[in-house]
């Protein structure tokens, strides 16, 4: 696979009330400004393109794993939509979109052909209204909103059962609980990569024995021995492991069925790194699109490192992989690091976002979010990254993260 458009890509998560994911929406490069003016100027092109590279370029099933596309039509792509099954995308009438004669009808066009439509950064705006016998989802912008209680007046107002509301821009999980209790059905946002009521909260007994797991996998001195008599005392962990070093593309003739055997094949740094995962994976309260996050930036930090060689590809790895330590143990970061004894140069990454693993680190984080102005792209250069290699990495760490973690689960 590889991405053939030159444009910047990225996906941000929706997720129902119990924190499943349903659907992403598609983030594209440029980024638009909010600006009336650009949106006229640019906004036919931004939406054309995004469809071209989901659609064909990429493939909008793996970029979104299956799940619905909500993606932004501007007032040109409404009344001439592409030929795509509605199965793969929800519409969304961006805000400044006027509703026309012309647009509404449009928008009950989409409607008759199968297409859910969802209103985008709705604040109640009776201009707006013409278009809501026609509408599906609206999306609430909880950042434009003075108080959580003024999003559910809208809420309210409009008929709580008569539209799916979606709340977007939630990033942290008191946001989130707020917009649970208002009413909401959807949440956008990275909420989930962020720790709950982190402060003067205590361990529970699951996570104090996967912490220490974690923490002896991160020990200078652990060997395939010590590994084995580690990993021995959690038959279910075992199991697991045994099953994804099985499926795994190692072209055994003969299945793997010992813990030694599994190190010799797989190696020990390989083995090391699925047991943290695995180990993730046993924090039932964590969604499971956290799982697929921290794996996606540890093959993201891993790839880039490549071009850096002062930066070993497995630190890199780890980087990414423990970056979302404090939202599966609700602890602040920096105390979770300092148990656990990690790499130096981890610990000031994460923290501090500096050095070249922090350049890496922040990187992934810009490219994550879709902030890429804010990526140093003339240092990636001098390296030896082109924006568009940098995203084809991108793209191919969504397709490890999305192929072991489908291992783990069949």
């Amino acid at each position: 696979m590889h991405n053939k458009a030159n444009v910047l890509l990225a996906r941000q998560p929706i997720f129902d009330r119990n924190a499943v994911t349903i659907g992403y929406e598609l983030l594209y490069r440029p980024i638009p400004s909010g600006e009336i003016d650009w949106q006229e100027l640019n906004g036919d092109l931004a939406t054309n393109e995004v469809l071209v590279s989901a659609f064909d370029d990429i493939g909008i099933e793996f970029v979104t794993g299956g799940k619905p596309a909500y993606i932004n039509f501007t007032e040109h792509w409404l009344s001439n939509p592409p030929p795509f099954s509605p199965d793969n995308v929800v519409i969304e009438i961006l805000e400044h979109i006027p509703a026309t004669p012309k647009n509404v009808d449009a928008v009950i066009a989409l409607r008759k052909k199968g297409f859910r439509i969802a209103l985008d950064d709705y604040l109640g705006n009776p201009e707006q209204d013409p278009f809501l016998p026609h509408i599906d989802i609206i999306k609430l912008d909880i950042l434009a909103f003075d108080d959580i209680a003024k999003a559910q007046q809208v809420i309210t107002q409009k008929g709580q059962n008569k539209f799916t509301w979606l709340a977007e821009k939630v990033e942290t999980q008191l946001e989130y609980e707020a917009c649970l209790k208002a009413g909401c059905d959807y949440f956008q946002g990275y909420f989930f990569s962020r720790p709950a009521n982190i402060y003067g909260k205590k361990l529970g007994n699951n996570k104090r024995v996967i912490l220490e797991l974690i923490a002896a996998l991160q020990d200078d001195n652990i060997n395939p021995v010590k590994l084995e008599d580690l990993l021995s005392q959690d038959p279910s962990l075992c199991f697991r492991l045994l099953k994804l070093v099985n499926s795994a593309s190692f072209h055994q003739q003969n299945p793997v069925d010992s813990l030694q055997r599994a190190i010799i094949v797989a190696g020990l740094e390989q083995i090391k790194t699925w047991v943290t995962m695995l180990s993730f994976g046993k924090l039932e309260d964590k969604t499971k699109e956290l799982s697929k996050q921290s794996l996606q930036r540890g093959f993201f930090c891993k790839s880039l490192s490549t071009s850096i060689p002062e930066i070993a590809g497995d630190i890199a790895f780890t980087a990414g992989l423990l970056s979302n330590i404090d939202a599966y143990f609700d602890m602040p970061l920096e105390q979770l690091l300092a148990k656990i004894h990690i790499d130096p140069d981890i610990t000031t990454a994460l923290l501090k976002k500096t050095g070249k693993l922090g350049f890496i680190f922040t990187t992934v984080l810009f490219m994550e979010k879709g902030e890429w102005q804010k990526i140093r792209w003339p240092l990636w250069q001098k390296i030896g990254l082109d924006p568009s290699r940098i995203e084809w990495l991108y793209l191919e760490s969504i397709r490890e993260a999305e192929k072991l973690l489908k291992s783990t689960l069949s």
